[in-house]
């Protein structure tokens, strides 16, 4: 069984940002295909896991942990 985290999502003309909030969390995989990103770990004995698709394009996306946080951030290719 798969489950949704919850998602703060937030953008910026330069950046899309997301914070994923979960408890424990562990095997995280951040996977950035073209304009989708495919997201899943594990939390508490539960897997978790989402795709998000962004109406723009976007590189180099860079992930971070920080306690119950779970921080990807996404350049936007065009951005003016």
């Amino acid at each position: 069984m798969s489950n949704t985290p919850v998602i703060l999502w937030s953008q910026t003309k330069k950046n899309i940002n997301l914070k994923i909030c979960l408890s424990d969390s562990s095997n995280i995989h951040c996977k950035l295909v073209e304009n989708n990103i495919e997201f899943n770990c594990e939390s508490n004995n539960l897997n978790y896991n989402f795709s998000f698709q962004t109406l723009s394009e976007v590189k180099n996306d860079s992930m971070s942990v920080s306690g119950n946080i779970i921080n990807i951030s996404l350049e936007k290719v065009n951005h003016t």
